[in-house]
């Protein structure tokens, strides 16, 4: 399994999560999938790679987690580049569909903070148990 198909599982069980815990819709759409996939493998792995080593960095705490690291367009696109001039929200491809997170009040990042109440959806713990189970599902 590729990484790209990895970035992809992770996302669904995102939006899995936000349908379960907080009767959130909308989270992952068919073109989010739709544009993971059609990341370079080079692109794909680079972008797992930092969400990972994001996720799993001792030093990090639920305190001081950022989403934008946890997501793979924020990861492609603020620290990537995602092949584009310029590093910001503004040329997120999934800020085009959904709105850009941290600037729009109606944007499907906001909607979902806001429903659950918090800053941050997904804990740090989460994200680990989650990565975990998703490569072990990987290596059978």
């Amino acid at each position: 399994m590729e990484k790209k198909d990895l970035l992809v599982r992770f996302m669904e069980e995102k939006a899995k999560y936000a349908k379960k815990e907080y009767s959130f819709d909308g989270y992952l759409l068919p073109g989010d999938i739709i544009d993971i996939l059609s990341w370079k493998k080079e692109t794909s792995e680079k972008v797992f790679s930092f969400l990972y080593a994001a996720v799993f960095d001792k030093r990090q705490k639920e305190n001081t987690f950022c989403s934008g690291h946890i997501c793979p367009f924020c990861v492609f696109t603020l620290h990537l580049g995602g092949g584009r001039a310029v590093k910001d929200c503004f040329s997120c491809v999934y800020g085009e569909l959904h709105g850009i997170c941290c600037y729009n009040p109606s944007s499907t990042w906001d909607k979902l903070c806001n429903t659950a109440g918090k800053d941050e959806p997904f804990s740090l713990e989460w994200c680990r148990d989650t990565l975990k189970r998703i490569e072990k599902e990987e290596e059978c």
